[in-house]
């Protein structure tokens, strides 16, 4: 698989096995349509970089980006369950941690939450991760 497929089931793997989440999850380019009332997540990778990490012939290639977690709840129902769920997120991709799932190590430079805002009939929080990764 290419560098990005890798990238995306590391952060895949590691939200869908997050204890505390909702069950719900729209992952990127599938067929998704949400319950109304029912708490759930959706996900995006924006690659924002391919840069060669040092000068010099065949350079070691370093791969930078975003993975982002849209925490959709109730509207009307407080911001505590979109905070909660912020929290778990923003906890299980800490900064300076390193992801593995088969065999493939992406490390975390940050992890940030926006300010929660209205989407009838949601409430939205978006989670950025910032991550990269050399090939």
């Amino acid at each position: 698989m290419g560098v990005y497929s890798d990238v995306r089931h590391v952060f895949e793997y590691t939200l869908a096995n997050t204890s505390g989440l909702p069950t719900s999850i729209a992952w990127e380019n599938i067929q998704f349509t949400p319950a109304t009332g029912t708490p759930y997540l959706s996900t995006l990778l924006l690659p924002t970089y391919r840069r060669p990490a040092v000068r010099g012939l065949s350079p070691q290639q370093r791969y930078q980006g975003l993975f982002q977690v849209n925490i959709f709840v109730p509207h009307q129902a407080g911001p505590s369950v979109a905070d909660g769920y912020a929290e778990t997120i923003l906890s299980t991709f800490n900064a300076t941690t390193d992801l593995t799932y088969n065999s493939v190590t992406v490390p975390i430079e940050y992890a940030e939450r926006t300010q929660g805002m209205v989407k009838e009939p949601w409430y939205h929080v978006v989670c950025n991760i910032g991550w990269y990764y050399y090939n």
